[in-house]
């Protein structure tokens, strides 16, 4: 009974784990028939269990008898053995490949889309603006005077820093927004659809947010401010490059009036006399 019923615990266990892995990886159809088998076999083994709980003599009976239902009995234990080890197998091996898909796309320490996926981004958007026409603005974000935090509170709170400042800026982005980690503590958030005017907007609310929620570390409030450079993709002929160099020009000065603060690039069809590069 008690060999039974832990198998039974097991198998239902290890389904339930397959089918919430699959469910979050949207694998369903593979969870599914990873997980019958597992399920089949847990409620013959409850049963079993239920059974030698109700009626325990006629169980021992049935074991200490040389009868072909031992013989299927044994054979099936074999076989959900060799059932639950695959399965095992096939659940580390889907891990690992989502694990390795994950760190190919994403920041190890904040969570946000990585350089090389935010790069694939931006180019599937300018993509779809010159096919469709459709318009979208790139922000630059910078933490500011992030070398102080760095040299007075230590490296581990620089790092808690730009965690803190991921989680800040995700939660302010719409479904079809893409914030990413470009590289230190400088930030890139993709707006399809946004003028230019609702993405100094949206930066605005971005540096008011995070001044708003300082670091806490250890018992101490950290203030944090950003600087922004936004731009917008204006033409079917604009590149990829000279978007990212305005919104980064536009980020420099910025920094160069003080910091926590925003700046745009010029409205579309204004003349970009004396940009900063």
């Amino acid at each position: 009974m008690i060999i039974s019923g832990a198998l039974a615990a097991l198998c239902l266990s290890v389904a339930w784990d397959l089918q919430r892995e699959a469910r979050a990886r949207m694998e369903l159809r593979w969870g599914v028939v990873l997980a019958v088998p597992l399920l089949a076999g847990g409620l013959i083994f409850g049963l079993r269990a239920a059974r030698a709980l109700l009626s325990p003599g006629t169980i021992v009976a049935e074991v200490a008898a040389d009868s072909g239902l031992n013989v299927a009995a044994a054979f099936g234990y074999l076989i959900i053995a060799l059932v639950f080890q695959l399965t095992l197998v096939a659940l580390v091996v889907t891990r690992g490949v989502v694990e390795l898909r994950r760190s190919s796309r994403y920041d190890a320490l904040t969570g946000l889309l990585n350089r090389r996926a935010m790069q694939a981004a931006l180019e599937e958007q300018a993509q779809r603006s010159r096919r469709l026409g459709e318009p979208f603005s790139v922000l630059m974000l910078d933490a500011d005077h992030f070398k102080t935090v760095n040299d007075v509170q230590g490296h581990a709170a620089g790092d808690r820093a730009l965690q803190h400042l991921g989680t800040v800026l995700a939660a302010q982005m719409r479904d079809i927004d893409r914030v990413g980690r470009w590289g230190g503590e400088e930030f890139v958030v993709l707006l399809p659809g946004a003028s230019l005017a609702q993405a100094r907007e949206v930066a605005e609310r971005l540096r008011e947010r995070v001044q708003a929620l300082p670091l806490r570390w250890q018992d101490r409030a950290v203030a944090l401010t950003l600087s922004a450079g936004a731009s917008q993709w204006s033409e079917a002929g604009d590149e990829l490059s000279a978007l990212l160099a305005r919104a980064d020009a536009a980020l420099y000065r910025a920094k160069a009036a003080g910091r926590n603060r925003v700046e745009a690039e010029p409205a579309p069809g204004t003349p970009r006399v004396g940009l900063v590069s």
